[in-house]
């Protein structure tokens, strides 16, 4: 799965069922890359495209068991090669790490 792609299972895990335009708008990508890349989620069964049913001419993306999987695995690996990569790290660097997360997201 190329890295967008990932982002946008990621973001259907995080928020389910979605129209593309709502996908696109949640992972920061214009429509027609959004688009390409569900195309490529969905040839790889890792997405479907069903009809809106709160719309019946618009379509609505959801993540296949496959790629709610794939999605959960991905996650799980990136935690432990985070917490790999910290638990090397003293005490200091660690609260030097949380204050400065803590001033990015002030920003």
């Amino acid at each position: 799965m190329p890295p967008a792609g990932f982002h946008i299972a990621r973001w259907l895990l995080a928020f389910g069922p979605s129209r593309t335009s709502d996908i696109a708008e949640g992972v920061a990508m214009d429509r027609s890359a959004a688009s390409r890349l569900i195309d490529a989620l969905r040839a790889a069964r890792l997405v479907r495209v069903e009809v809106d049913p709160s719309d019946r001419r618009a379509n609505s993306i959801r993540l296949t068991a496959a790629g709610r999987r794939h999605v959960v695995r991905a996650l799980e690996w990136k935690s432990g090669v985070f917490h790999d990569r910290l638990s090397t790290w003293n005490e200091r660097d660690l609260e030097n790490l949380g204050h400065l997360i803590a001033k990015l997201n002030e920003s």
